[in-house]
């Protein structure tokens, strides 16, 4: 059997009893073969897990969802929770190489076998709850069964996504508004319950999906408010009338701060930092997405720049749009309310919670929680 040390890494738990991990990945092909008796197996740990299972998936999602109706949450729970997806789950972990098996189960495809990785990813859940109490299981559960649900954003949420340089970040904002140079290998973006992995950048803008550059370009000879009603129109497919749309422009310019005069400027040239960034949040307060992603959009500014950005950010956020917040600035989170935090790292999601996990990284930094996640 390979080092089950390096298990416990994956799954970010270090066990007390050992004994407990050993059952939980003994099959009951293995357990017939050894004689071990009825209790030998992982079948009990199994039937355990499945109930902690179902009460913290239950939790996160009667959380996550808090405007739909039980049949909605079921249908969603099982979704997350069915044997398909326990046993993509157990793979990513390679858990099927760690599990004890009978001659006949291992010579027939059981370390592969949905079913038997499923049951033992449910039993390895009841074992770290035996082991390390309610809390362990369920940070367990969060990371490895509910983790690709973390970038489910609902209409009006703000959800915040903290890491350090190279973590992924701006990749995933890469994806998510379909930009070329990135490829999605595995997975489906989800926009109003279409799928639009196969949308084009111009398809995805159209249909409600907005990027704010980190590093906005200056186009000489384009006054911004020829280009934020140009874009407003191609986007809506809606005629917006010169006086009209200047009145609202200046409404929106108010709430940022934003001198009235810079709408007759050409677009981001000789503007500051900061000006170039609050006009990224003018664009999306005009364009009014259906998602909104804010990359790095404090790169750059001071703490009254960042204050005055992300405060207008916070007035202009309509029930309609969903804005997902990345940064590796964690006190951005002093201007804005978030409904969920995920921490990444290497490209994977480690925690997910509230403002207490942006304490906690304040407080001891990314290098513990990596540590602690074997990262």
């Amino acid at each position: 059997m390979p080092d089950i040390k390096k298990l416990e890494i994956a799954i970010g738990y270090s066990f007390k009893d050992r004994n407990l991990l050993m059952q939980a990945l003994t099959h009951s092909s293995y357990a017939n073969e050894f004689r071990l008796g009825k209790t030998g197996s992982n079948e009990r740990l199994e039937f355990l897990g499945d109930a902690a299972l179902e009460l913290i998936s239950s939790e996160f999602f009667f959380n996550r969802y808090k405007d739909e109706p039980e049949g909605y949450l079921t249908k969603t729970r099982a979704s997350f929770v069915c044997e398909p997806a326990l046993a993509y789950c157990a793979d990513v972990l390679n858990l099927g190489m760690f599990l004890r098996l009978g001659k006949g189960e291992a010579s027939t495809g059981g370390r592969l076998r949905a079913s038997v990785l499923s049951d033992a990813l449910e039993a390895l859940i009841g074992a770290v709850y035996l082991d390390g109490g309610f809390a362990s299981a369920k940070e367990l559960v969060l990371k490895v069964v509910l983790n690709d649900i973390n970038f489910s954003i609902q209409s009006g949420e703000i959800v915040a996504l903290i890491g350090k340089n190279g973590a992924g970040k701006s990749t995933l904002a890469s994806i998510l508004v379909g930009n070329p140079k990135h490829k999605l290998i595995d997975g489906d973006i989800i926009l109003d319950g279409e799928n639009i992995n196969d949308d084009t950048v111009d398809e995805r803008a159209k249909k409600g999906i907005f990027l704010s550059f980190q590093y906005p370009e200056e186009i000489p000879g384009l006054t911004v408010e020829d280009f934020l009603r140009t874009a407003k129109e191609a986007v809506t497919g809606e005629k917006q009338y010169l006086m009209q749309f200047h009145n609202e422009l200046e409404e929106k310019m108010e709430k940022l701060h934003i001198n009235p005069e810079y709408a007759q400027r050409h677009l981001n040239v000789g503007f500051s930092g900061g000006e170039k960034k609050k006009n990224e949040i003018l664009q999306m307060a005009v364009l009014e997405p259906k998602l909104a992603i804010l990359d790095e959009t404090d790169s750059g500014l001071d703490i009254d720049a960042t204050k005055i950005v992300f405060e207008g950010v916070q007035k202009l956020k309509t029930n309609d749009t969903a804005l997902l917040i990345i940064t590796h600035y964690d006190k951005v989170l002093d201007y804005l309310d978030p409904d969920f935090v995920h921490i990444l790292m290497d490209g994977k999601i480690v925690r997910t919670g509230g403002k207490e996990i942006v304490e906690e990284i304040e407080k001891n930094g990314y290098g513990e929680m990596k540590k602690q996640f074997g990262l």
